[in-house]
């Protein structure tokens, strides 16, 4: 059983050489993380599918941020079975968590509030260009 308080203790948190993952977390993140980078380009690829640019944007947001958060575990994941002594110390995957909560709450708040707002302006503009004569 994981004990909650001692992993959130600052003798864990802040100890610089914990040693390596136990082997059930690291046969379970590792695949985890990279299924990430795999998704984060699977979205840099659908970029340039998208025909509006808030799509562009938001799909562009998806891939970076898929890209780098697995990218970043699976650093930190190496530097702790590698025994890296200042960078295998647990907060940083606290640091990680934070990081991940705060730019994806940053991309929802992009796809649900502001790409919305501007697919309508674009739209409206669309319309009001329907009845204005073409340049030639």
């Amino acid at each position: 059983m994981i004990d909650i308080g001692y992993l959130l203790s600052a003798d864990y948190l802040f100890n610089m050489n914990p040693g390596k993952i136990v082997p059930i977390y690291f046969k379970y993140l590792t695949p985890v993380f990279v299924v990430f980078i795999i998704i984060g380009f699977i979205f840099r690829k659908l970029t340039h599918k998208q025909k509006l640019a808030p799509d562009k944007k938001l799909m562009t947001k998806l891939s970076n941020f898929f890209i780098w958060m697995g990218a970043l575990a699976l650093l930190y994941i190496f530097f702790r079975q590698e025994y890296v002594y200042f960078f295998s110390a647990p907060f940083w995957m606290i640091i990680w968590l934070i990081s991940f909560l705060v730019w994806g709450g940053f991309i929802l708040r992009y796809n649900f509030k502001v790409r919305p707002e501007m697919i309508q302006k674009i739209k409206e503009k669309q319309t009001k260009e329907k009845y204005l004569p073409k340049k030639s």
